[in-house]
């Protein structure tokens, strides 16, 4: 069995203008229809794959949250690894009068006042609104590529001894220490017995993705060291699906 794992913004997905290359989606239905699987390894929450996927694609996996859940493809928890209570509210208290911060936790966004982040937000006033302990990821809006690049180092040096953070352009996903989006694909790949797994992503933040796959895919417009880690360069996800199944 063979699978591929796509990054989404950037990758698969272009905004609420532009949306999906028809292309991409037949070639994802062809190669699932091949007895293949597909599926999505992002940033996101489920929340903000949901509305947006919906009537497009069937996926068969989902790997959330910069790689803190992985749900199969009716929704059911294959692996979880949750940010502790403690050490989001010490990063809330460091950083949130300075910056935005969007809280993932039970498959939903929560924010304390509506953040420009593409999805549905439930604003809340305190921390303490967000009930259970599946606190996933904690997303920041850094504004643009330098600031969170300097945030994101900021985050590493106070706390990297139990969180990891990774930089998407101009934003930035905090996770609990171990997570990421290559460990995420290995625990899938494991669980569900994939021979063969490729992944193809666009930005930083896809890096431990590209290094833990069987055939990594990116862009020929993705940042220089992006690119130095992918086995393949493309101009869509449906030139990845089509070298992808031709050397199987």
């Amino acid at each position: 069995m063979i699978a591929l794992a796509s990054d989404f913004d950037g990758t698969i997905y272009f905004g609420e203008k532009q949306g999906f290359y028809q292309s991409d989606l037949d070639a994802i239905i062809a190669f699932q229809n091949a007895g293949n699987l597909f599926g999505i390894c992002t940033g996101r929450p489920l929340v903000g794959i949901e509305p947006v996927m919906k009537g497009k694609i069937d996926l068969d996996f989902y790997i959330l949250s910069s790689g803190a859940v992985v749900l199969d493809k009716h929704q059911n928890i294959l692996y979880k690894k949750c940010l502790p209570r403690e050490v989001f509210n010490e990063i809330y208290k460091t950083y949130h009068q300075d910056i935005e911060i969007g809280i993932q936790a039970n498959q939903k966004m929560y924010a304390f006042h509506q953040l420009k982040m593409p999805m549905e937000q439930i604003i809340i006033s305190s921390p303490d609104d967000i009930k259970g302990d599946d606190i996933f990821c904690l997303s920041i809006d850094g504004k643009n590529e330098e600031n969170a690049a300097k945030i994101c180092q900021d985050i590493t040096t106070r706390f990297g001894d139990v969180v990891d953070s990774y930089q998407n352009i101009e934003y930035i996903d905090i996770v609990a220490k171990g997570c990421s989006k290559g460990e995420a694909i290995k625990k899938y790949k494991a669980i569900q017995g994939i021979d063969v797994i490729g992944g193809i992503g666009d930005s930083y933040n896809d890096l431990p993705m590209l290094d833990n796959v069987d055939q990594a895919f990116s862009f020929f417009r993705s940042p220089a060291i992006v690119q130095e880690s992918a086995d393949h360069l493309v101009y869509s996800v449906c030139d990845a699906l089509m070298i992808f199944m031709n050397e199987r």
